[in-house]
């Protein structure tokens, strides 16, 4: 069964695979931000997906935004 929870540091090399999986892009930081929520999907064990969701707020007009920076599946899992 397919599990989600909040990314850790011990997940960051499968993360980083997963993403030169998914996208072919390199990534050499990923950093811990208060703004930042990041959320891993796990199968049988293994880190599957990963979603990085950054929250915003525009101080001049009092509005929050959020921007989905990375959503991404395994390339073996997908359509599953």
């Amino acid at each position: 069964m397919l599990e989600f929870r909040e990314y850790e540091d011990k997940d960051y090399s499968s993360v980083v695979k997963l993403i030169k999986d998914s996208f072919d892009h390199d990534v050499t930081k990923i950093e811990n931000d208060c703004n930042v929520y990041k959320l891993v999907g796990v199968l049988d064990g293994d880190i599957v997906s990963y979603l990085d969701i950054t929250f915003c707020f525009e101080v001049i007009r009092n509005y929050r935004y959020d921007y989905i920076n990375w959503v991404c599946v395994s390339p073996s899992t997908r359509g599953k």
